[in-house]
């Protein structure tokens, strides 16, 4: 029976999803991938070209700019040499009426005093009284003065003709200048300008040319897209038809073999795959069993160790058991088996626990301050004011927003969908010589491991909110009272009678969200340090009695063959803190002579290491008060200080 089915093609040769069509590949297709690798080339392609586009369209504005600004720079100057002409011209023309000038005042000049001398030469009359007669010097006297003036007049005119040459240099200079400013100096400095504009065409000129190598490129990339699509292409088809080669020939395989063994494969194939699952669980288990053994001595970090993980991986049978315990085969032909791994690992453990110090570890109690030690606050008044700003720094309106929380603390989300307000105080712990216990410079008064033990763990953890008012106080002295036949009464709660009390009650998260580390055993006075990224996660039930709803798969189906997944996050719950750190108790050791917690410590990360990269107390406002932002607001005014208390043990490894 044949069937149409209808293709849609862009225009661009590619076929685009339905509009009807919801779903998405769970693994998308190398073909698919060459496809959107070929668009994606075509896309920077046109990038390309669109930025030479506009590059050349930019170029010819310059161009265009450049011819129209010389085109105008001419006019400019061929007007300025016309208005320079006509500006000579009158200055000429004024330098002519000045020297005109000039030389009709001294020619005034002169006729007057000629008349004057003409005037004086003429005969005077005698004085009253006398005879008339004539004047016997006036003639003399006439000649001298027509002398004295002949000789002024020399003298004016002198004075004259060298004015007249002073302004005819000056004239001459100026004109000079300006037709040499006019000729040489400013075309010149239109030539420069003219270099400096051709200088920025050229440069552009090169960044347009840049801009066509890359097209070029984009040209390859598109090119190489092109190709490696028609391979995947050219692949898919020889995979189709090595498949339908290969469905031939195993249907022709089945239909001879059917009637025989079909049974037999049935069984068979059942059986194997039981075993095979089974296997891989024991596999999983073992390999557990290696990275907490490598957790615990920190001894397969060498090429051996890591050959050893190996091995177990590798893996493909389980070797000898015999009472339910793995024993060492030491065939050297065949796979030994996952048996032989463990019972090297538990023959080393079993000599280890006392070469190493695992039978007799170092226990101390330290209670250190966030404030002074990690955030570097001075104690008292003084710093009151920079802690409470590292407290509002701290707070956030949804602790859920925060991946690590909401992953790791358990039941923090009241289901009702509100936000959970809270603070986030985030620190580090290391184990370093010259440093604190949070990575601080040593200084008076600090806390820190040595590292002369090569791990120091966790046995029981507390927290301790100094100033938090409204809190319950436990006195760590009342057991000896009460022992010793006394009565120890108990303070009356008068919380309610203070404005900035909280609940009696709080209770807070320490989760470790960075990397474990710790060093490796000193064997000849040597050690690295070891980092760890640990998932603490579930193991599940073999049977699950009660019927707990955690998986229906069957036993044997899958690697998840228990009831429940197999690698399921252990969260965190919360515990109280106190209101003091006095209260921890301050000897660590039970009256067995072993490790003892206190009352008011948490016990969730037994095993874990002290040194880790990053932690998070997460206080939550709605144990504090019933409105949790009032409750968070009461805890910044009031808590003075936030104390670790870490009860621990440490291994020399020596």
């Amino acid at each position: 029976m044949l069937t149409n089915i209808t293709v849609t093609v862009t225009s661009e040769g590619y076929t685009p999803r339905p509009e009807d069509w919801s779903g998405r590949r769970a693994f998308p297709g190398r073909i698919q991938q060459g496809v959107s690798d070929l668009v994606a080339a075509e896309r920077r392609l046109a990038l390309a070209w669109d930025d030479v586009q506009g590059g050349r369209e930019d170029f010819q504005k310059a161009v265009d700019l450049f011819r129209a600004n010389w085109q105008t720079s001419e006019e400019i100057y061929s007007k300025q040499r016309d208005l320079l002409a006509a500006n000579q011209a009158l200055q000429s023309v004024m330098l002519a009426n000045d020297l005109f000038e000039i030389f009709t005042e001294t020619t005034k000049a002169t006729v007057g005093n000629l008349t004057q001398q003409v005037k004086d030469a003429l005969p005077q009359s005698l004085i009253a009284g006398l005879a008339a007669g004539g004047d016997l010097t006036s003639g003399a006297r006439g000649a001298l003065e027509a002398v004295g003036g002949a000789v002024e007049e020399v003298l004016d005119k002198l004075k004259v003709a060298r004015l007249v040459v002073v302004k005819a240099l000056e004239f001459s200079t100026a004109t000079a200048e300006q037709w040499s400013e006019m000729d040489y100096i400013v075309p010149r400095e239109r030539r420069m300008e003219l270099r400096q504009s051709l200088n920025d065409l050229a440069l552009q000129l090169q960044d347009l040319h840049g801009l066509l190598w890359t097209v070029n490129q984009r040209r390859r990339e598109l090119d190489d897209a092109q190709m490696k699509l028609r391979a995947l292409v050219a692949e898919g088809n020889r995979i189709q038809a090595d498949r339908q080669a290969f469905r031939t020939r195993a249907a022709a395989e089945i239909q001879g073999y059917r009637t025989r063994d079909v049974a037999f494969r049935l069984f068979r194939n059942e059986k194997l795959d039981r075993y095979k699952k089974l296997v891989d669980l024991s596999s999983s288990y073992s390999l557990l069993a290696a990275n907490a053994y490598d957790y615990e001595t920190g001894l397969l970090n060498s090429q051996s160790g890591r050959s050893f993980v190996d091995r177990i991986i590798q893996a493909r049978a389980l070797g000898v058991v015999r009472d339910g315990k793995p024993q060492f085969t030491g065939s050297s032909v065949g796979d030994p088996g996952l048996s032989g791994a463990l019972a090297e690992m538990y023959s080393d453990w079993s000599v280890l626990k006392g070469r190493l110090g695992f039978n007799n570890p170092d226990a101390y109690g330290t209670t250190a301050s966030l404030r002074t030690e990690n955030f570097r606050v001075l104690p008292g008044v003084d710093g009151d004011t920079a802690w409470k700003d590292v407290l509002n720094r701290a707070r956030r309106d949804d602790l859920l927003q925060d991946v690590d929380v909401r992953r790791m603390c358990m039941q923090l989300d009241r289901g009702d969908g509100l936000a959970v307000p809270g603070i986030v105080l985030e620190f580090s712990t290391t184990i370093a010589d010259g440093m604190n216990l949070f990575g601080q410079p040593l200084a008076a008064g600090d806390h820190a491991y040595h590292s002369s033990a090569f791990a120091t763990k966790i046995f029981g953890l507390g927290v301790a909110l100094e100033g938090y008012k409204g809190m319950d106080n436990p006195f760590p002295n009342t057991a000896v009272v009460t022992g010793s036949g006394a009565v120890s009464p108990a303070d009356p709660n008068l919380a309610f009678m203070d404005p900035t009390a909280m609940s009696a009650t709080p209770y807070v998260y320490l989760i470790p969200v960075g990397l474990d580390s710790m060093r490796s055993p000193p064997l000849g006075d040597q050690s690295t340090v070891r980092t760890w990224s640990v998932q603490d996660v579930t193991v599940p039930m073999p049977f699950n009695i009660g019927g707990s709803d955690f998986s229906t798969k069957k036993l044997w189906q899958s690697s998840e063959s228990l009831t429940e997944p197999l690698f399921s996050i252990r969260k965190h719950q919360a515990f109280r803190p106190v209101p003091t750190a006095s209260v921890f108790t301050p000897n660590i050791y039970g009256n067995s002579g072993g490790l003892a917690r206190s009352q008011f410590t948490n016990s969730r990360l037994i095993g874990r290491s002290v040194w880790n990269s990053n932690w998070k107390l997460v206080i939550p406002g709605q144990t504090l008060l019933n409105n949790p932002a009032e409750g968070l607001d009461r805890f910044i005014q009031s808590v003075k200080d936030v104390k670790l208390h870490i009860v621990s043990y440490s291994y020399s490894g020596n």
